[in-house]
């Protein structure tokens, strides 16, 4: 996490890594891998949010996307993702 911000080199690659410890068994795992997912990936900007989940998803494998899936499904839930995120990631992949 402290790699991507810092924008060191494949720092994206290892990220990605992550995204399958959200499956964890153990509560503090999950917990470590949504908060750092948010404090990456989502901002205050519904189009950079966007952007951002564009790009994790553009190189991950099919794992990657089903654990991706998972920790957004989880957020929209929770209320972490507001609808103008959602409606901006479908405005950006369509653009």
């Amino acid at each position: 996490m402290r790699c991507r911000q810092f924008q060191i080199d494949n720092s994206e690659a290892s990220l990605r890594k992550m995204l399958p410890l959200v499956f964890s068994q153990d509560k503090s795992i999950h917990a470590a891998v949504e908060d750092a997912f948010i404090t990456i990936y989502l901002t205050r900007n519904p189009t950079e949010t966007a952007a951002n989940l564009s790009s994790i998803a553009i190189e991950s494998s099919i794992g990657d996307l089903a654990a991706l899936e998972f920790i957004v499904g989880s957020l929209v839930s929770k209320g972490d993702i507001s609808t103008s995120k959602r409606s901006a990631a479908c405005r950006f992949q369509k653009g």
